[in-house]
């Protein structure tokens, strides 16, 4: 990893350390999930629909971010910004991390989970939405508890960890399969 993208990842954990999340209304991640939302429905041939879903859309996402920072330089050409680019490149980067990332809000959902469990397992089902990607209707408060940590677990390795650090078999690791459906 070199040194811009070590300063874009301590932006992002600075900021995520510090300052809130964006409104729901505007955040990323629920403005994508709004665009799946469209395309979650009855599909005529839905397994091709859900591939070209789970290709095209991430596509299009990681494109926006990559054209957003890779115009900070060329910005900062023409515009004769008397700071080194790279210096603006890790800071929209960073930017751009911390709105798609969030250690914050992964622990503090995963811990509302496990709050609720015993006491209110209706308030814990709630606060599963936002973690497990399955009905968590009949699970038990240990089976609530369990599906928080391990989807915690699993978003913070293969969204965080593994593409901070680029480790092939973490990409081979996370199959289509292990992927939360999209459409169909």
């Amino acid at each position: 990893m070199g040194l811009t993208a070590l300063a874009a990842v301590a932006v992002a954990a600075a900021l995520d350390a510090t300052v809130e999340e964006f409104p729901g209304r505007v955040h990323p991640v629920a403005l994508f999930g709004r665009v799946v939302a469209r395309a979650d429905r009855e599909w005529a041939r839905p397994r091709a629909a859900g591939v070209a879903v789970a290709v095209a859309l991430p596509l299009a996402a990681g494109a926006v971010g990559w054209a957003t920072v890779a115009a900070v330089p060329r910005v900062v050409a023409a515009g004769g910004v008397p700071v080194d680019a790279s210096v603006l490149v890790a800071a929209v980067a960073g930017l751009a991390l911390f709105a798609t990332t969030s250690l914050r809000m992964l622990v503090g959902a995963a811990r509302d989970v496990v709050a609720h469990s015993e006491a209110d397992p209706a308030a814990a089902r709630t606060a599963a939405l936002a973690l497990v990607g399955r009905d968590t209707a009949s699970l038990s408060p240990a089976e609530l508890r369990s599906a928080a940590v391990e989807s915690a677990a699993e978003n913070l390795a293969d969204g965080l960890v593994a593409p901070c650090w680029r480790s092939p078999s973490a990409r081979r690791r996370r199959s289509p399969s292990a992927s939360p459906p999209l459409a169909g």
